[in-house]
């Protein structure tokens, strides 16, 4: 066996172990295991070979683990059709290092603590102090309570787009003090694996990419949302700035907040791009 395969192959197994619910870590990997098992007593039988992505207790409880498709493919797994993953390879060595490795990793995740969710915090800031509602009848024809500017307050800190992704201590941010904290829900992804999705959303939110109607904070935190609670922002905040946008006055309003935007992505610099 290729040494540095074992190795690889190792090093997925403990990421996944670390980085994830150790309840669902653990049912994952006993379902593997079950898998693996039933090739190695059965390696002439097709049917063990393979196994179905859309099949509901893969799909549902293996495939939703981060990465763990990563580790299939370095054991030898390959995706045969739309539908399949197949193992083609005649030794199964290393199917039988994976059962190995795998039985170690659940012998330590049964002795670390069950993790409890963390609570994720929306926090909604008025951009237009208070000018929104005093003046938005007279302007668009009708009462709004705020321009909305949103972030999310996780693992200690406070994440936003404001012409790029940034992060700080919660509610020392160039918008002031929120007018709404919202209790969004618990989120169980570890910050390591959140830092990461951050990493690979920057191709998409940064200083360049910022548009007032198109790709904007309140669609940032509408993403990361999802990513931790699996729920995304109410639609009247999500859809302000395009509903602006629709009215006279509010189409002249928006550059405006736009330019604002961008001296505040300029004060605090993105995690990504520091200046």
């Amino acid at each position: 066996m290729d040494n540095s395969k074992i190795f690889l192959i190792a090093e997925q197994c403990n990421s996944i172990t670390k980085s994830n619910k150790k309840e669902k870590v653990i049912e994952a990997f006993n379902i593997l295991l079950k898998l693996f098992m039933n090739l190695v007593d059965n390696p002439k039988e097709p049917k063990f070979r393979n196994f179905k992505i859309s099949n509901e207790i893969i799909k549902n409880k293996v495939l939703t683990i981060p990465n763990i498709l990563k580790l299939l493919e370095t054991i030898g797994y390959i995706k045969s059709s739309e539908d399949f993953y197949s193992y083609e390879l005649e030794d199964i060595s290393y199917v039988q290092l994976a059962i190995t490795i795998l039985n170690e990793n659940l012998f330590v995740i049964d002795s670390l603590p069950s993790q409890s969710g963390l609570k994720v915090t929306l926090l909604l800031y008025d951009i237009s102090q208070g000018m929104a509602r005093n003046y938005s009848p007279m302007i668009i024809g009708k009462t709004i309570e705020a321009i909305w500017h949103s972030s999310l307050v996780v693992y200690g800190k406070e994440f936003y787009f404001g012409g790029g992704i940034c992060e700080g201590a919660p509610k020392k941010t160039p918008y002031g003090i929120p007018l709404r904290e919202v209790n969004f829900g618990e989120t169980e992804i570890p910050l390591e694996l959140f830092r990461e999705y951050l990493s690979e959303l920057n191709a998409k939110f940064n200083t360049k990419t910022y548009h007032i109607l198109n790709n904007n904070c309140n669609h940032f935190t509408n993403e990361i949302a999802f990513f931790l609670c699996g729920k995304t922002l109410p639609d009247n905040i999500l859809n302000q700035h395009n509903e602006l946008n629709n009215t006279p006055m509010g189409s002249y309003i928006l550059p405006m907040l736009e330019k604002m935007n961008q001296g505040n992505s300029q004060t605090f610099p993105n995690m990504f791009e520091r200046k």
